[in-house]
């Protein structure tokens, strides 16, 4: 899975070894791998094929006999239009595959390569390349203009064979143009000239720049009340106005929301980060054609409310920044009479003063320090005023007060009056008709050089919203959905907008027709499920034949040791963890090791299958019960110091709340995997492991496994969490503090993927983790800040480096913590750079390194570096139990 935030211009996933970590669950969406630069790709195609109409058209699509030119064909010998429609038929028939594997392939991802190359053709020309951040509406609108096309190719083909004599292409029988495109009609007067103009759009674009909310956003690009004359006579021209009206909407209403733009200074695009609002469901209705006169009405009513608003709004500054000083003018009144009142207290602030200096040290060292200490700084005050006049301007001032403040609450009454009349301009029952409901959110997240793409879609099927993020196929809440995709949060906001007509829905939500295959489509998926199911069956035997269970962590082989590690690959071949989320042993303490005798059995019975099953069953029973208890009585000496979640996959599962009947299947897993065949002859030892399977299989069902596999998962990420720290604090110890940060930020990261919905008792000791990124964090930032200020030009640049490489990166992860701590941390590093402002001696070069360095870190949203990487070079896993012990007790930590 391609993580959030990096840049996607280098990332490829790579297929994990073990084919059960390519097995889709359950009914899981089927997620598309990233082969490159592809995830554009893949936001939109999930988008498309998640509407069933869409997928029912695509996957019933029959390849028109006619202009088909063979990909073999060479393109010399091809004329533009052929080298075209031959692209588009391919690209069809890769479509074809790609939507059928989506519906009833059994890998959790699929490669979208084919059809990922066929289209980007369309993109390359003989002096350029594609760019991976291909412009993402371009690639849309290429994407349904070869659909439209396409279609209309099976049209003529269709009526070609009903002898019609007309064989051009019917728009409105097209799907694509049915579904998608919508028409819209612009009127207007320039220089005095009306002009009426009619165009087709398949993605409606509107600005965000100067917009709060997407109906803004909408107004804005449909009435402009001036726009550029045609004429560059400054004095002939006239303003020009239009306005453009919606005379045909689609069922699939595609709006995109114009982020990027282009910096004229800087000869660079930049990405527009401003936070838009968009509602769940959209009423279209003033912006229709049929509905102009009301509206229009309506607008002009709402442009003078507009006027009007910026007039109170205006009208009320004046109070709140009186004088355009920002201050409010009921503060002016009461600093008007503190200033007046400050002379009577003054006397007594002196007679107080006078009483402490006579009981003052006596020796002038003393003194002057008792001087320097006691001097009161006295206040501006009047030089004279009379009780009178203290009276009459209090009396002023109190009643002047009392004005302004009714006069500010009639304005704020009058404001809120006027915004009620906006927000209630458009719900008239006449105008919320036409209901839109919300159905995918595409998401960008970086900046206009580079980023990541990722879709948010709302199943038309259980009405939950979904993130799609290449391989990834996740359950989401709208909040989640709102926070990462309307702007201002991180670098991530939405791209483009999916609305579905309401009143449509039914026909677009069609039966199951959307999933039927075509014989042809159909022998391709069982080809590639029989494929995958080889690879599995090749996988097991090999693991069979090892007495192993697969491993759910192959990747944890190749981390490697903390650096006082030797890297000595020797270990036992039974160790208890191979097969149970890592191929490694963590080492367990001594007192947990429990001797297992085999049952009683005769050699000779295991040739009989009711021996072989009570040998099985004796064997299960007596070793479940050693295993269970040696379980629970390390999981009962669990604390921070000794951490025994370490020490097995069952002590982890039992300490975070696992469910007791899946606990008692991992360790019949463990069971199976250490049967006692040492006592059966070597001709039995398959018999017997057969049965031990067969048992295990009949324990529990597919979700059990599932479940299981879960756990395993998570068991490797909390000892890979873990394991960064122990290093991490190894480095620590070890006063290390530059080399110990990455260690302790990679433990962060992983930590944090650890999510539990009642708590985080399955997460790596985290109050240990935040003290000591705390500590660590402090202490790098004082070493870059002592460089800092040096005179070496040298320590400058190695400050540099720790603030860029170290420091700042760590910003946006403090800034978005749920803990009160992080956010004090950082607090803290801001504190130490903003305060040299203050200072005059560090030289403009070091001030303008000083400024550089500011602007990123106030600018948390910006950021884009990462951390410098925690490079291991062997078995980070190695001896973890006992490594963590000893480095949580030489640091004294509780």
């Amino acid at each position: 899975m391609v993580q959030r935030g990096r840049i996607d211009s280098w990332m490829v996933f790579i297929d994990p070894l073990n084919p059960h970590e390519r097995t889709r669950l359950g009914d899981t969406p089927v997620g598309l791998k990233n082969v490159g630069n592809t995830c554009w790709f893949s936001a939109v195609i999930q988008s498309l094929f998640h509407l069933p109409i869409v997928r029912k058209h695509i996957l019933s699509y029959n390849m028109p006999a006619v202009s088909i030119i063979s990909s073999d064909t060479p393109q010399c010998d091809q004329t533009g239009e052929q080298q075209t429609s031959s692209q588009i038929l391919l690209f069809m028939q890769e479509l074809r595959v790609l939507f059928s594997l989506l519906v009833q392939s059994k890998r959790k991802y699929v490669n979208p390569s084919k059809p990922v190359e066929i289209l980007k053709s369309a993109f390359t020309t003989s002096s350029s390349q594609f760019s991976y951040q291909q412009d993402v509406s371009e690639f849309t609108h290429k994407l349904l203009e070869w659909l439209q096309q396409a279609f209309a190719m099976q049209q003529v083909e269709g009526r070609q064979e009903d002898g019609e004599a007309d064989g051009s292409d019917r728009e409105e029988e097209n799907p694509v143009v049915r579904l998608f495109y919508g028409k819209c009609r612009t009127e207007g007067v320039n220089e005095g000239n009306r002009f009426t103009n009619e165009s087709s759009f398949t993605s409606f674009p509107v600005q965000v720049r100067g917009h709060h909310d997407l109906h803004s956003c909408l107004e804005a690009s449909l009435v402009q009340r001036e726009i550029e004359p045609v004429s560059n006579n400054e004095t002939t021209a006239v303003k020009a106005e239009q306005e453009t009206w919606f005379t045909r909407l689609p069922p699939i209403l595609s709006i995109e929301l114009s982020r990027f733009e282009f910096n004229q200074s800087e000869q660079k695009a930049e990405k527009i980060h401003d936070r838009l609002t968009f509602p769940c469901t959209m009423y279209m209705d003033r912006y229709l054609e049929c509905n102009k006169e009301d509206v229009s009405a309506r607008r002009e009513t709402v442009y003078k409310l507009r006027h009007k608003l910026d007039v109170l709004e205006r009208q009320l500054d004046r109070f709140t920044s009186y004088k355009s000083k920002r201050v409010a003018l009921q503060d002016v009144f009461d600093l008007a009479l503190g200033f007046a009142q400050t002379k009577r207290m003054r006397a007594e602030d002196c007679e107080r003063d006078d009483d402490v200096m006579e009981t003052s040290p006596q020796t002038s060292q003393d003194i002057n320090s008792a001087s320097s200490q006691n001097a009161v700084v006295v206040e501006p005050c009047p030089r004279h005023v009379t009780d009178e006049e203290l009276r009459m301007l209090h009396s002023c001032l109190t009643r002047w007060k009392k004005e302004v403040n009714e006069d500010q609450q009639g304005l704020r009454e009058d404001i809120e009056d006027v915004m009620n009349q906006i927000n209630e301009m458009y719900n008239d029952p006449s105008l919320t008709q036409v209901c839109y409901h919300l159905y995918a959110v595409l998401v960008h997240e970086g900046e206009a050089a580079g980023g990541h793409y990722w879709a948010y879609i709302n199943s038309l099927a259980t009405a939950k919203w979904l993130k799609f993020n290449d391989i990834s196929v996740s359950e989401v809440t709208w909040e989640e959905v709102e926070r990462e995709s309307m702007g201002d949060h991180h670098m991530a906001s939405a791209y483009c907008l999916i609305y579905l007509d309401k009143s449509q829905r039914e026909w677009i939500n069609c039966s199951d027709e959307a999933y039927c295959l075509s014989p042809d489509m159909q022998l391709v998926v069982d080809k590639d499920n029989q494929e995958l199911q080889d690879e599995i069956k090749e996988y097991d035997d090999k693991q069979q034949k090892s007495q192993l269970v697969p491993s759910f962590s192959e990747d944890a082989r190749h981390l490697g040791p903390h650096p006082d590690v030797t890297g000595n690959e020797s270990q036992p071949a039974e160790s208890t963890l191979q097969g149970l989320g890592f191929p490694r042993v963590l080492k367990e303490p001594p007192e947990a090791v429990t001797e297992l005798q085999s049952p009683a059995v005769e050699i000779q019975q295991l040739v009989n299958p009711t021996a072989l099953d009570n040998f099985v069953s004796e064997v299960f029973t007596q070793q479940y019960t050693a295993k269970l208890s040696e379980y629970k009585q390390l999981s009962d000496c669990f604390s921070v110091a000794n951490d025994t979640r370490l020490v097995h996959l069952c002590c982890y599962m039992i300490s975070s709340g696992a469910s007791p009947h899946l606990i008692d299947l991992a360790i019949y897993e463990e069971v199976l995997k250490h049967l006692p065949l040492e006592s059966v002859p070597a001709g039995s030892h398959h018999a017997v492991q057969n049965v031990a399977y067969r048992k295990l299989r009949s324990l529990g069902s597919d979700e059990d496994r599932v479940e299981i596999q879960h756990w395993k998962v998570h068991f490797d990420k909390f000892c890979r969490a873990t394991g960064y720290l122990v290093v991490g604090l190894e480095h620590l110890e070890m006063k290390c503090n530059s080399a110990a940060l990455p260690y302790l930020v990679k433990a962060w990261d992983v930590n944090s993927q650890l999510v539990f919905s009642e708590s985080q008792a399955g997460r790596a000791a985290e109050g240990v983790l935040a003290e000591a990124r705390h500590y660590c964090l402090k202490s790098v930032n004082s070493e870059a800040l002592r460089l800092f200020i040096s005179l070496s030009a040298d320590n400058v640049d190695k400050a540099m480096d720790l603030i860029h490489n170290l420091i700042i990166p760590c910003l946006p992860k403090l800034e978005t913590s749920s803990l009160q701590s992080d956010h004090a941390a950082k607090e803290n590093v801001m504190e130490t750079w903003c305060a040299l402002l203050s200072g005059d001696n560090l030289g403009a070069g070091r001030q303008q390194r000083l400024q550089e360095v500011l602007e990123k870190m106030l600018d948390v949203s910006a950021i884009r570096n990462e951390i410098r990487d925690a490079p291991i070079a062997g078995d980070l896993l190695s001896d973890l139990f006992q490594r963590y012990k000893e480095i949580i007790a030489k640091l004294h930590y509780k």
